[in-house]
């Protein structure tokens, strides 16, 4: 494979190489009260600076609970669309307003951003180069065994059929 064919295969499929833009978030998830007074209290105290981590593990019934409300780096086609809507409005270090969920109310912090990066030539160039190896050798393999069906020759014996012709 010639690094001419690997950068034409590389930019056919550039697709494949682009990095959505992602937003790093945490959550605090309340039960909905009266309300709202907790998790409009959480988003006051978030916003004074408390630790939203240690609220998160205090407050939150969320499964994210263990890891501070920890949901990592998300691509909007990851997050519903309010959640999206909430987090592309917000600041890195903002606290979004209590969100309305299903099991109650959600806070979202963004923790930082990621712009759509496409993965350079280079870095991609050894698993291009596999790949291609890997679909050429399959096919020179598959052409080889039509090779061989075609020229094959079988002879079909049977024993019986052989026992009965002597026995005859």
């Amino acid at each position: 494979i010639t690094d001419a064919d690997a950068r034409a295969n590389y930019e056919t499929r550039k697709a494949e190489y682009t990095k959505p833009a992602t937003v790093h978030l945490q959550e605090i998830l309340v039960k909905a009260d009266d309300g709202g007074a907790l998790a409009k209290s959480l988003v006051a105290r978030a916003r004074a600076g408390e630790d939203f981590a240690a609220l998160a593990r205090e407050h939150s019934i969320s499964p994210t609970r263990g890891a501070g409300g920890d949901l990592g780096d998300l691509a909007a086609s990851d997050m519903s669309p309010e959640i999206a809507r909430s987090a592309a409005g917000l600041a890195v270090g903002a606290v979004s307003e209590a969100l309305p969920a299903t099991e109650g109310y959600r806070l979202l912090k963004v923790v930082g951003r990621a712009e759509q990066s496409v993965v350079p030539f280079e870095e991609a160039k050894a698993e291009i180069v596999k790949k291609l190896n890997q679909e050429r050798w399959t096919q020179e393999y598959d052409k080889y065994i039509e090779g061989l069906r075609k020229n094959a020759v079988v002879e079909y014996h049977n024993r019986l059929d052989e026992y009965v012709r002597i026995a005859s």
